[in-house]
This record gives structure tokens, C-alpha cells and sequence, in this order.
């Protein structure tokens, strides 16, 4: 008698109460076709805990700086998704926001998650309309660096709004 391996998901966030408020239909629609799903996000709170637990969705918190730009913050982040990742082994990886788009994917990729998908809310403040100038200009060729790597081979992206949706065609951050 052959035993099927229990198919999982993750999807992760930047903050914890976000995960019940924006994406609670997409995880327990995830469970309705037959996956155990692990929420990952920063800063989970004791009532989104109570939620998640109520619905049967694992959970765990990972550290995330989400406006600073500190590159070791950001490595520690992408460490602990990468581990996270590796010890819960899914099938697929959802992610969104900006940085848990490039620290998820890019740590789906280095934990061999075979598909990854990205919904894109927003490319933050490096990516707004004015001219970049200073920090800003240094934070938009990161951001285009980092995407770049992070997206490599994705599976699928979502976009929220047609400027986002052009900026990433504009500076290719999903290579083709």
C-alpha cells in the first residue's frame, strides 16, 4: 500500500494581522484543495494566532524589518524563511508585499520549492513616481538586483495595479 505525501503550502507575509485580514480566504481555500498551510509573518498577534490554530493553519513568526534597509536585517529574514522553508518543505509558496516577495522567493528557491508565486500590493517607496535621487536611487537598483534574483523562474505573479504591473515590465524584474 503506497502512502500520499501530504501536499503543503506557504504563504507568506510582512505583518501577522494581515494574513487573517487579506489572505485567510486564499489559505483556507488552499485547504479546501487539500493542503496543510503554514502562515509565515512578522509580528503575529495573539488574535491572529486564535485565528489561524481555529482554522487549522500552522503559523510562525520570522524577523522582519519591513521599511529599514539594512542588508544584514534583511539577510537575517531571508535565513529564517530559507529554514522555515526547508524544515515544512512545501509544495508552493505564496508571497506578497515587497520584501516577503523577494526574501520568500528567493528563499523558495534556495529550499528547492518547485513552484513559487508572487503577489505584488505595492514596490514601495524606491519605485515611486518622482525621480530617484541619493538613498532613493541606491534603493531602486537594489530592489531591481534583488528582484531579479528572487523571481528568477517564478511561477506566476499578481499584480494589484497597472502601475505596479508596469514598473516590473519597465525594469524587468521578472526576467523573461
Amino acid at each position: 500500500m503506497t502512502r500520499r505525501r501530504t501536499k503543503r503550502a506557504a504563504v507568506i507575509g510582512s505583518l501577522g494581522y494581515s494574513l487573517v485580514n487579506f489572505r485567510l480566504g486564499l489559505m483556507l481555500r488552499l485547504q479546501s484543495h487539500g493542503y496543510e498551510v503554514l502562515a509565515l509573518a512578522a509580528d503575529i498577534d495573539a488574535a491572529t494566532r486564535r485565528t489561524l490554530e481555529a482554522h487549522g493553519i500552522a503559523w510562525q513568526e520570522f524577523p522582519l524589518d519591513r521599511t529599514g534597509i539594512n542588508p544584514l536585517r534583511d539577510l537575517a529574514a531571508c535565513r529564517a524563511l530559507w529554514a522555515a522553508l526547508r524544515a515544512a518543505a512545501p509544495e508552493l509558496v505564496i508571497a506578497y508585499t515587497m520584501k516577503p516577495v523577494i526574501y520568500g522567493c528567493l528563499a523558495a528557491q534556495l529550499a528547492a520549492v518547485p513552484a513559487r508565486y508572487a503577489l505584488f500590493t505595492g514596490l514601495g517607496y524606491s519605485f515611486t513616481a518622482a525621480p530617484p535621487r541619493g538613498r532613493r536611487r541606491l534603493a531602486r537598483a537594489a530592489a531591481v538586483l534583488l528582484h531579479r534574483l528572487a523571481l528568477r523562474r517564478l511561477t506566476a505573479a499578481c499584480c494589484y495595479n497597472g502601475a505596479d504591473r508596469d514598473d516590473i515590465r519597465r525594469y524587468r524584474l521578472i526576467p523573461a
